[in-house]
């Protein structure tokens, strides 16, 4: 048993420092990985306030136009009613020539 532990401390030896090199990599790769995860949701925040004041707006429009589009129907409405009372109340031109 003696050459296996001397060739396990002797591999130990030489992978020590480069376990230690390979986890201080690691964990400042973890640390960039975790900054660009809260860009990236700091960002996704940030596009989704947009979109949602972007919609509102279009949402305002779109009820405006509702609006108008409604006031517009019912005028139409008044307009056709209203010709059809003035018809009502002409008087034909040869009933107006014989009185």
């Amino acid at each position: 048993m003696g050459v296996y532990d001397d060739v396990k401390t002797a591999v130990e030896r030489s992978l020590t420092p480069d376990i230690g090199e390979i986890k201080a990599r690691l964990a400042a790769v973890e640390r960039k990985i975790d900054e660009v995860d809260q860009r990236s949701e700091r960002r996704d925040h940030q596009l989704t306030r947009v979109m949602e004041r972007g919609f509102d707006r279009i949402e305002e429009r779109l009820d405006g136009l509702s609006r108008q589009l409604r006031t517009e129907e019912e005028l139409r409405g008044i307009a056709q009613r209203l010709s059809a009372v003035e018809s009502r109340l002409k008087v034909p031109d040869a009933e107006k020539a014989a009185h």
